[in-house]
């Protein structure tokens, strides 16, 4: 695994200076006042904002040839179990701060412009490998139902009750999908779909 620096560099005075402030905010988010809470979080959400954007590269990750795949790496994990879903029954519901909320079938999915990349995954459970995923580009998701103004973070909730939120930017990433389908299998004809790692 390598790190990607940003072009921009922080002097270490800099660094503990935002660190600092965003600590604050971390701090003062348990406290029981939503006043002294809301200030915080002005002052220090654009920090926050700011620093994720020197930190995370929102460059391309390397994409490898076919022959690089390594399926017997490749772990699908469920959160609290293992749901059985019915591709005819599915429904990808979004909704929320959108002007177009809408629910699609796994064949209104199929529809939409299949993206294919091979790529590392690297799991927050601490295994890697080069798989090969298909789905939809979720940035072709979120244009469908168009964000209100004000949407600054996607929340995420699989089958199995596993829940995760992104910042917008994140989630619309070329590379991000919303995958149905695997060098292994297609997800959404097993009972294992939450590949959600």
């Amino acid at each position: 695994m390598s790190l990607i620096l940003p072009k921009r560099t922080l002097s270490r005075r800099r660094l503990l200076q935002l660190s600092g402030l965003s600590g604050v905010g971390f701090l003062l988010g348990g406290c029981g006042t939503n006043l002294l809470s809301d200030n915080v979080w002005q002052i220090s959400e654009p920090l926050n904002q700011r620093l994720e954007a020197l930190l995370l590269s929102q460059k391309p990750v390397p994409e490898f040839p076919v022959s690089a795949i390594e399926a017997d790496k490749l772990l699908i994990n469920t959160f609290d179990f293992t749901p059985q879903i019915d591709p005819a029954q599915f429904r990808l519901r979004i909704d929320g701060e959108v002007s177009n909320p809408m629910q699609l079938s796994m064949a209104d999915i199929h529809k939409l412009p299949l993206t294919s990349m091979v790529i590392r995954h690297i799991c927050v459970e601490g295994w890697a490998a080069i798989v090969q995923w298909g789905g939809v580009r979720l940035r072709d998701l979120v244009a469908l139902v168009q964000p209100k103004s004000n949407v600054r973070y996607v929340y995420f909730k699989s089958a199995d009750g596993y829940y995760e939120s992104w910042d917008l930017a994140s989630a619309v990433h070329p590379q991000t999908l919303m995958a149905y389908q695997s060098a292994i299998r297609c997800l959404g004809n097993h009972g294992n779909q939450s590949a959600h790692n």
